[in-house]
């Protein structure tokens, strides 16, 4: 499983950003954005991973039924991930349900 950090970072290039490194023991990555260099962590942070839920339409749930988290694709079915994380890691199913999106580059 990968660590915070590491999902931080691919959410980060996926992103588009830059990456700057991160402090030591942190998940957070440190991105070059129009601001500067700035800490984020999709991952633990709600008023981070909620900017992704809100750009990019994330609609998740997680099914009690089979224990894992689903995203809805937006037709008729269901994808179900993220069998190592469990119902309170509400951040991490976000970041993997944005990684497994298909992001066309304008």
């Amino acid at each position: 499983m990968k660590t915070d950090y590491e999902i931080n970072c691919e959410v980060a290039n996926k992103l588009g950003y830059t990456s700057a490194g991160s402090k030591t023991g942190s998940s957070s990555v440190f991105v070059h954005d129009k601001k500067g260099i700035r800490p984020y962590d999709w991952v633990n942070r709600p008023d981070h991973y909620i900017t992704l839920v809100i750009e990019y339409e994330i609609e998740i749930n997680f099914s009690d039924a089979h224990m894992v988290w689903c995203n809805w694709d937006g037709e008729s079915s269901s994808r179900s991930f993220g069998e190592d994380f469990n119902k309170t890691e509400i951040g991490q199913a976000v970041c993997q349900a944005f990684l497994l999106m298909k992001i066309e580059s304008a």
